[in-house]
């Protein structure tokens, strides 16, 4: 598999905003400069998974991402190592590796996974619990080194909030400009320097060998990748988070006189929402990649120490390593899927097409009162159907997700549908 690389290119960050916690406000980020590995390409990604199945789907806010952009999303690159003491190229520039861990948040409630859904797809809703059973990272792993038994290991750990403080909620200040919102709040996850890994309770961690047969052994897309199984975690409490760490840890001794490109390497990848553009925030929703860079490692990043920094906290526009190339296998008997009656399964009820535009179509609606809202509970609209089939005019809607109820009977049905143009 061949690294891509590409010249050094040095990215002033300046910061307005303020880092408080939803119950303090006295951390400030501060700025820094991120060397670049990164080759900017259209993403000719496709979902390997299956989709839904008998309630349970793999779960990737990146790929929903490029899902709805296309070709407007780009893949990025660079070094993941443990630490900065051995050198390392960036193009033909010398440099030291300045990335040591990346982690990613995943809430599946997020408004963006129905919109890249298909019919049927479950959806998790607020009231619903799930389970994780397996975490899947995708990236890059080249041999080097002339020792062919050599073994680099993986450390992939996943948790979860149902802990308090596991993954606490913060906000910045002041991110109008850069996010379309004063105040962004994000999942954080803590980090202990002498370990080199994230803080957590009841963490699942499991250790990947990584050796040459490893290194051939890709996916149909020629990524390499992991697989592990994290059902351990159990349920995930209703509108809670999971989050997963990856690290990777070479088996051989190295020194500031060595090269990465004489000995084995891992390369990870993210996905930039929109090229140069600022990733895309909406309130209350709280998926998010975060990274561990160099002066967090070595514990001189000030008020950022001992956390890893979340892609919020970037707000230069050319920040690349937006969303990390983390896969969560999602199990939810309860949930329903887009676009499918959420309280009732013994009556299906449709609505489609589902993300609409212009028209949207509800079945099972013979005299019936048909209600529609806004994601926040505002109704929008609300009419008695004498149809089966009820045709909705909702193209004065904006992009966004809503809901909508069926009452008849005494009793009813709800769902949600996706206004995407």
């Amino acid at each position: 598999m061949k690294k891509i690389a590409t010249t050094l290119a040095l990215i002033a960050i300046v910061f307005s905003s303020t880092w408080a916690q939803t119950t303090t406000a006295d951390l400030h980020p501060q700025g820094l400069s991120l060397p670049s590995l990164n080759k900017k390409i259209v993403p000719n990604f496709k979902n390997l998974h299956p989709t839904t199945r008998g309630g349970s789907k793999w779960f990737a806010y990146w790929d929903a991402v490029t899902t709805i952009n296309g070709a407007a999303s780009s893949i990025n690159f660079q070094y993941l190592f443990p630490d900065s003491n051995i050198t390392a190229y960036f193009g033909t520039t010398v440099g030291n590796p300045w990335i040591h861990n990346i982690a990613t948040v995943l809430d599946p409630t997020a408004s963006m996974f129905t919109q890249a859904a298909t019919a049927g797809d479950i959806q998790v809703s607020l009231s619903d619990s799930y389970q994780v059973d397996s975490v899947e990272l995708w990236f890059v792993y080249v041999r080097n080194n002339p020792d062919p038994n050599v073994i680099d290991t993986m450390l992939i750990e996943a948790f979860s909030d149902n802990t308090a403080n596991n993954i606490p909620i913060y906000y910045f200040t002041g991110m109008a400009t850069q996010f379309g919102s004063d105040t962004v709040r994000f999942p954080e996850i803590n980090y202990s320097q002498p370990q080199n890994v994230a803080v957590a309770t009841n963490k699942v961690s499991v250790k990947i060998p990584l050796d040459a047969a490893f290194a051939v052994d890709t996916n149909s897309l020629g990524w390499n990748y992991v697989t592990v199984d994290v059902s351990a975690l159990g349920t995930i409490n209703a509108a809670g988070l999971v989050a997963a760490t990856a690290k990777f840890i070479p088996g051989y001794t190295y020194s500031l006189a060595d090269t990465l490109s004489n000995l084995n390497e891992c390369d990870f990848a993210s996905i930039e929402e929109i090229t140069d553009q600022f990733q895309s925030y909406t309130p209350g929703e709280y998926n998010c990649s975060l990274i561990l860079p160099v002066d967090v490692r070595y514990n001189i990043a000030g008020t950022w120490n001992d956390f890893f920094i979340p892609s919020y906290a970037y707000t230069g526009a050319t920040y690349s390593y937006e969303h990390h190339l983390f896969w969560f296998d999602v199990v939810c008997n309860s949930c329903f899927g887009v676009g499918i009656d959420e309280t009732a399964k013994s009556e299906v009820l449709n609505a489609y097409p589902n993300p609409s535009s212009d028209v949207l179509y509800l079945d099972n609606t013979l005299n019936s009162a048909v209600n529609i809202y806004s994601i926040d509970g505002k109704m929008i609209e609300s009419f008695i159907s004498d149809n089966k089939l009820s045709k909705i005019d909702v193209s004065s809607l904006e992009n966004g997700m809503y809901m909508f109820e069926v009452i008849a009977n005494g009793g009813s049905s709800k769902g949600k549908f996706v206004i995407n143009r």
